[in-house]
């Protein structure tokens, strides 16, 4: 709260195996690029209209990850998702790994 965020690219790229072509089973592995140029600002300190700078914040991640997933009424597909980090660069906010569930639903 209190915090301007600075500016940033990002960039993804995937492969996707196709293992069932009728329930639309697919499996799916990939990489996500990012990188902040500044670091925050947090305006809530001090004097309005001041700011200080959140070092440590600026910098670059690479995250790759492997999803499957698969068709289970029309429509709706629901997948698992396990993301790893390759490389970060700045900051205390890294992290090892994660697991996602998610749902897609094509119209």
């Amino acid at each position: 709260m209190g915090y301007w965020r600075s500016d940033s690219y990002a960039a993804k790229a995937d492969i996707i195996y196709l293992f069932d072509p009728i329930r639309k089973g697919a499996v799916m592995v990939g990489a996500t690029w990012s990188h902040v140029m500044e670091d925050d600002r947090d305006y809530s300190w001090g004097a309005p209209g001041m700011y200080k700078e959140i070092a440590g914040t600026a910098g670059g991640t690479v995250n790759g990850y492997i999803a499957g997933g698969m068709e289970v009424w029309k429509g709706l597909r629901p997948g698992l998702a396990v993301s790893f980090p390759i490389y970060q660069q700045g900051g205390d906010d890294n992290f090892e790994w994660s697991l996602s569930a998610y749902v897609n639903y094509h119209f």
